[in-house]
């Protein structure tokens, strides 16, 4: 990303926080340079990651801009009035400590409390966690994604497919709101065209494209055997890397990865602000959507 001339002398210059940019509503033709910023901070979102956040549109997502040229982003996504999940809070390394994310985060903050939301939250990498304290916001419970590198290597059997369907079922959106904790029926449907779609009866999972690895997420089932099944299956599907974030108190989630070969690689903070009404169930949810959307 090139570095805008007006910006530079301010940002050498106004360590105390002073400067601003401008805040703005993103739109989809920011989407190049919210890109670049992605693959600077080493992120695995693409471009249909972003389009399907800014064309959900019931959150409020914000660019700070210099002139046309986008120094931050952050963006909130609202399920069914009781939830908001604050996301890609990205600013570019020229251009931290000068108060951008924070203005960032609390615009964002201030358009979600004008709604009817009960619950904000995020998940935190290590890198804003502190800014995120400072905001108000208490931490909940941590995250670990395992990362499963490629492998020429095929299971030793063949998985069944009796009771497998195709299709998200009404029983599938009863399960995701149990282990969710509220309705994000309607985001589901958004993420179903651009993700192989495995499911059983008792349960369902989702698997797709990243720009580092594979993104095995949404998954809620009730029972370890079909949480087993379904990374199986998410497996065959694909020749790519697979990254795969996990509630912490989920044991068995973690169990299965390192059956799987799923290494730890990171850990997020998930963290919510003020009340914490809408609550995740780890024995139901085995594996995060995105962290940017819960």
């Amino acid at each position: 990303m090139s570095v805008p001339k007006s910006v530079q002398g301010k940002a050498n210059s106004n360590r105390d926080g002073k400067y601003m940019p401008e805040i703005r509503l993103l739109e989809r033709r920011d989407i190049p340079q919210a890109l670049e910023l992605c693959r600077i901070a080493g992120w695995n979102q693409i471009a249909s990651d972003w389009e399907r956040i800014l064309d959900y549109g019931t959150g409020g997502c914000y660019g700070a801009f210099d002139k046309e040229h986008l120094l931050g982003t952050v963006t909130s996504t609202k399920y069914a009035g009781d939830l908001a999940w604050i996301g890609m809070m990205l600013v570019h390394p020229r251009f931290r400590r000068l108060g951008i994310g924070r203005c960032l985060l609390c615009r964002c903050v201030e358009k979600l409390r004008q709604t009817s939301v009960k619950t904000i939250k995020l998940d935190a990498t290590p890198l804003g966690e502190n800014l995120y304290k400072q905001i108000g916001f208490s931490t909940e419970c941590g995250i670990h994604r395992g990362h499963r590198k490629h492998s020429d290597s095929h299971p030793d059997e063949e998985l069944s497919s009796e009771s497998q369907t195709d299709y998200f079922s009404d029983e599938h959106a009863s399960l995701d709101q149990l282990a969710f904790g509220c309705d994000r029926l309607e985001w589901i449907h958004h993420l179903i065209p651009s993700s192989r779609f495995l499911s059983c009866n008792d349960g369902f999972c989702m698997l797709r494209q990243g720009y580092l690895a594979d993104y095995l997420g949404p998954m809620s089932t009730r029972s370890v055997e079909t949480a087993n099944k379904l990374v199986a299956l998410a497996i065959q599907q694909t020749s790519n890397d697979i990254f795969w974030d996990i509630l912490e108190d989920n044991h068995q989630a973690k169990k299965i990865a390192h059956q799987h070969n799923f290494i730890p690689v990171r850990k997020l903070t998930r963290m919510f602000l003020s009340a914490n009404a809408v609550k995740a169930d780890p024995n139901f949810l085995y594996a995060l959507a995105d962290p940017a959307v819960g």
